[in-house]
Parts: structure tokens; sequence; C-alpha cells
């Protein structure tokens, strides 16, 4: 691959190459931070908001309609960044199993 195909660009996050893992690592890290709160998603980890139905201690999850303007914030982070990591890696790539801890990114 040409240079010019490694350079950043801001709209778009890098493409995963196979050997180019540890510099793809790097600019993904970067991209995701350049998008605010979005790398916190995947920092932290996202997990549906829930209410509690009344005298037990089953959660169901809350309809987006019912998200508090927090919840709705943080489901969006979210899709952007599963956005940014769909958008990085090849239609082949999207099928393996591959499990990351959210410190490695």
């Amino acid at each position: 691959m040409g240079d010019m195909e490694e350079v950043a660009n801001v709209q778009r996050p890098p493409l995963l190459r196979g050997p180019n893992y540890n510099f793809w690592m790097g600019r993904m890290k970067t991209f995701l931070k350049s998008r605010g709160r979005v790398s916190r998603s995947i920092e932290t980890g996202w997990k549906p908001p829930v209410t509690t139905v009344e005298g037990s201690n089953v959660g169901i999850l809350k309809a987006f309609e019912e998200y508090s303007k927090d919840e709705a914030a943080a489901a969006e982070c979210n899709d952007k960044a599963l956005n940014a990591l769909f958008g990085a890696v090849y239609r082949s790539q999207y099928n393996l199993k591959i499990i990351l801890s959210p410190q490695s990114l």
C-alpha cells in the first residue's frame, strides 16, 4: 500500500489491514478520542438502560423514547463507536470473532 493511503482522515477511521495492526491500533485510539465521548463507550462498555419492575429484581429494557438525556447521549456515543469500528475493517474481517478487552483499545 502506498504512503498516501496511510494519511490520517478526520472523517473516516483508519482501515485495518492484517500486517498493520499496531499502527492501526494507535491511529484508531486517536480517531476515537477525536470523537469526544465516543471512546468512553469502548473503554467502559455500554449496556442498554433498563427499568426495574416494581416489587421485583427483574429489569426490562427501556424503549428509546424513555431514555434520559444522559442515557440517550451514551447510546449515541456507542452507536458512533460501533460505526467507526465496523468502518475500520474489511467485510471479510467483519466475520472474524476477535475478542478484545476494553483496555486494549
